[in-house]
């Protein structure tokens, strides 16, 4: 019998893809989204433990005026690249503004805020209904969970050398659950396993979610729910980008082909880790680990 995982890579993508719209209302905020969620939790509550869940789960994807298309976002797996290919392909124009943020650990966030300026939102932003959802062509990208996990525990560091709020409730709950000290334990073996300790001891609570950036990515979008037409591997970003413009029917240029925009330069070889170490982030992250197999 198939998995989820390799069923849902299977379907035929409706066409066409590119429209260039923008979205003609401002991002839909209280009482919309709440409205807007009652109609998916009708849809989609056979699929979800919690309504929050869900809630969490479409605030994850994002989509375009036309609907055509929908991408689930996953942290640390190269959304900003993705997000920028997307203007391109959609618009025929790069993002060529920069944004600073004090209290973002990322220099790179214009990306991020396309859902402000009406180009582009998450589910319960826009008036897109679960019909529109079910009928576009859907598309994610996965990173190694190895790499990932390294990756994640590398930007925790970097949050506290910056000093910003953001991941601040995970540095201070981290460190409260397992006495690690980010003056000492950023960026070393050890301080990896602690995060490894926080990471299972969070998936134990189920009252408490854990930040995307460290979770597992089948919590962020998790294959069986999101059914994805087209997925990528981070570390094959060139050829998954290739696809997708071939899905628009545009091309996108080598310099936005070949950007790594907010990249973490090669996580793996700034904490070398031992095999038993590896095979924990692998047992922690197993669900992970058969979805980038299957790919």
């Amino acid at each position: 019998m198939q998995s989820p995982h390799q069923v849902m890579t299977s379907q035929t993508p409706p066409p066409p893809l590119r429209t260039g719209r923008l979205f003609r209302h401002p991002p839909l905020r209280r009482a919309g989204r709440e409205r807007a969620a009652q109609a998916y939790w009708a849809a989609y509550q056979d699929r979800f433990e919690k309504h929050a869940d869900m809630v969490a789960w479409l605030d994850a994807i994002t989509m375009p005026a036309s609907g055509n298309w929908v991408y689930g976002r996953i942290p640390k797996t190269g959304t900003n690249s993705v997000l920028a290919a997307l203007h391109q392909l959609e618009f025929g124009a790069p993002i060529s503004t920069s944004i600073s943020e004090e209290n973002n650990t990322s220099p790179d966030t214009a990306p991020h805020h396309l859902d402000e300026a009406g180009v582009f939102m998450s589910t319960l932003q826009t008036q897109h209904t679960p019909a529109v959802l079910e009928n576009a062509f859907r598309f994610t990208v996965l990173r190694d969970p190895v790499k990932r996990a390294l990756s994640s525990f590398l930007y925790l560091g970097r949050s506290h050398v910056l000093a910003t709020r953001q991941l601040a409730p995970v540095r201070l709950r981290m460190s409260a659950e397992t006495g690690f000290d980010w003056n000492k334990d950023a960026h070393t073996r050890k301080g990896f396993e602690m995060m490894l300790d926080f990471i299972e001891s969070m998936q134990s609570i189920s009252r408490l979610r854990l930040d995307r950036h460290i979770a597992p990515q089948t919590a962020s979008m998790d294959p069986s729910i999101f059914r994805p037409h087209l997925t990528g591997r981070t570390e094959e970003m060139g050829s998954f980008l290739a696809q997708l413009s071939d899905h628009f029917g545009a091309e996108l240029p080598q310099k936005i082909a070949k950007s790594k925009r907010n990249q973490t330069p090669k996580p793996e070889t700034a904490i070398r880790l031992t095999k038993a170490i590896r095979s924990r982030v692998e047992t922690i992250f197993a669900a992970d680990m058969e979805w980038y197999d299957s790919l």
